[in-house]
């Protein structure tokens, strides 16, 4: 007579009713928060370590908000010779269409994204992308001094939008996780290559800021963890945000979230959260200790709302500039491009 084995309850999802399972069970920015080394109540201490390409303003934003928009990564001239090597790549068939990349026998979703791409790898690369990929690596110190990432490094993306209406549905990089043991996307860099860029051109970055709760889950004995998830068909879940597409929210594949605290309650949450889709324009604004100014003050970088009037920000392409965010927990959207668009995307694990 052995112990009475302990059932599992397996429920099945798709990747974006996961998303909001796991956002209503905790805040996601408040759980990939935990990735942090350093605190909003800990300000930066120069004396610490000297930061290369970041500020302390910078720190601070990506503390409190979960993102940061910078200008001036790269030079124009960096930027003009990326983005023609990356346009030499379009033009010869180097890149391919996201969508046809084999993620795998169940991705089957062909309509999240139209652009073409080609993952990149340091010391395997020409002159102008090598020069930019450096320039990554030494970013990717700066915030190793903020954020716990467990590879030393990332990998590459260049991406080209064609200026025929080419887009990325909203989506999201990674699983909210604030496991630091945990192997998968925890901060995401885009750097942009687009000169003399005017509204008209349209492939703006729409991101969802997320908002921090306005108090602690109680919800402790149900957290549903990365490691808990497996495939419906009894394969892995993806901790890469995806695998070659990226795409966390529309993979149609169905995942299974397995519920082993012997209780049978599943997972609850009675606590206060605000969702990534809870807010608006006024809210995100107010909320927080540090004003969003840091980024609206820039150049083509403005406030809306999406067609649910939830509050967005839409941070145009331009040359040179660079949005870092936590992969987790930032919905984010390329808008249909109708001028040549480049990027280049790191993601840091």
């Amino acid at each position: 007579e052995g112990e009475e084995e302990e059932e599992e309850e397996v429920v099945e999802l798709t990747e974006s009713e996961l998303l909001q399972y796991l956002d209503h069970a905790e805040n996601p920015f408040q759980v990939c928060s935990r990735l942090f080394r350093l605190s909003t109540s800990q300000p930066w201490d120069p004396s610490c370590a000297a930061l290369t390409h970041l500020k302390e303003e910078h720190v601070a934003h990506l503390l409190e908000r979960g993102f940061v928009v910078v200008d001036g990564f790269l030079t124009a001239d960096v930027a003009s010779e990326l983005r023609s090597a990356a346009m030499e790549m379009s033009t010869s068939g180097e890149m391919r269409p996201a969508a046809e990349l084999d993620a795998g026998e169940h991705f089957s979703d062909r309509s999240a994204r139209s652009d073409i791409l080609r993952f990149v790898h340091l010391g395997q690369e020409g002159r102008a992308i090598e020069g930019v990929l450096k320039r990554m690596e030494e970013l990717q110190e700066d915030l190793r001094q903020v954020v716990h990432l467990r590879r030393r490094q990332a990998e590459y993306q260049l991406a080209h939008y064609k200026g025929n209406g080419a887009f990325y549905k909203r989506h999201r990089d990674a699983l909210p996780c604030g496991d630091t043991n945990e192997d998968q996307r925890r901060m995401t860099i885009v750097v942009y290559t687009n000169p003399s860029w005017e509204e008209a051109q349209g492939g703006a970055l729409r991101l969802w800021p997320p908002i921090r709760p306005t108090a602690p889950p109680n919800n402790e004995n149900g957290v549903v963890r990365i490691h808990d998830l497996r495939l419906a068909n009894g394969g892995a879940a993806s901790s890469n945000g995806g695998a070659p597409n990226g795409n966390v929210v529309d993979a149609p594949h169905r995942l299974a979230v397995v519920n082993s605290n012997g209780n049978g309650n599943g997972h609850h949450a009675d606590h206060d959260t605000l969702s990534l889709d809870s807010h608006s324009v006024d809210s995100f604004c107010s909320h927080g200790r540090f004003p969003l100014n840091l980024c609206t003050a820039l150049p083509h970088v403005k406030l809306s709302e999406d067609e649910n009037g939830v509050g967005v920000m839409d941070v145009a392409p331009v040359a040179g500039r660079m949005v870092v965010f936590l992969s987790g927990c930032v919905d984010h959207e390329v808008l249909p491009s109708y001028s040549d668009r480049i990027a280049l995307t790191a993601w840091c694990q």
